[in-house]
C-alpha cells in the first residue's frame, strides 16, 4: 500500500558536468573543427541532452516505483513488492550525474551527493538520487517496513 509520493529533482549537477565536459571540449573544437557543422552538432548533441537529463522524478504509486529523466524518454517501472531493503547512502561526486554503472549497481542521478540504496529480493542494487531521501523511503511500503525495524 503505497503512501503516493511524487518528487522531481533539478538537475543542477547534471548541468555543471555538462559545462564543465563543454569547457574542456571547446578548446579543441575551436583548434581542430572549422566548420559551422560541427558547432551546430556540438549545439544540438547539448541541447537534447540538457532536454533529457535536466531533471528527474521519483514517484511511488500504487504497488509500483517509478522514475524517470526529464520528459520521461528513459524510464524504469519496479514493484514495490520486489524491494528487500531501501536506505540512505551518501554517493561521492566522481561518480558523475545521469544514469551509469558503479561499484553498487546502477546509479541515477541529476543533483546532489544523497541517494537512496535501493536492494531489490533478487540482490540487484541501484541508487536514486534526491534531496529528500526520508520521504522516499517511507513512501515504499515494503523498503519503509524493513527499515523501521533496523
Amino acid at each position: 500500500m503505497g503512501c503516493g509520493y511524487k518528487h522531481i529533482v533539478f538537475g543542477r549537477g547534471f548541468l555543471i558536468q555538462l559545462a564543465l565536459v563543454t569547457a574542456v571540449v571547446a578548446p579543441f573544437i575551436v583548434l581542430f573543427a572549422n566548420s559551422t557543422s560541427v558547432w551546430l552538432t556540438v549545439a544540438v548533441v547539448g541541447g537534447i541532452f540538457v532536454l533529457l537529463f535536466h531533471s528527474m522524478t521519483v514517484e511511488v504509486e500504487g504497488q509500483m516505483l517509478r522514475f524517470w529523466f526529464g520528459p520521461g524518454l528513459l524510464k524504469r517501472e519496479i514493484p514495490t513488492a520486489d524491494i528487500e531493503n531501501a536506505e540512505t547512502k551518501y554517493t561521492p561526486w566522481f561518480w558523475g550525474y545521469g544514469f551509469r554503472g558503479v561499484p553498487s549497481g546502477w546509479l541515477y542521478r541529476v543533483s546532489g551527493f544523497e541517494t537512496v540504496l535501493i536492494t531489490l529480493k533478487n540482490g540487484k542494487k541501484f541508487r536514486l538520487g534526491t534531496d529528500e531521501p526520508g520521504a522516499l523511503i517511507k513512501a515504499l511500503p515494503s523498503a519503509s517496513s524493513k527499515q523501521s525495524s533496523s
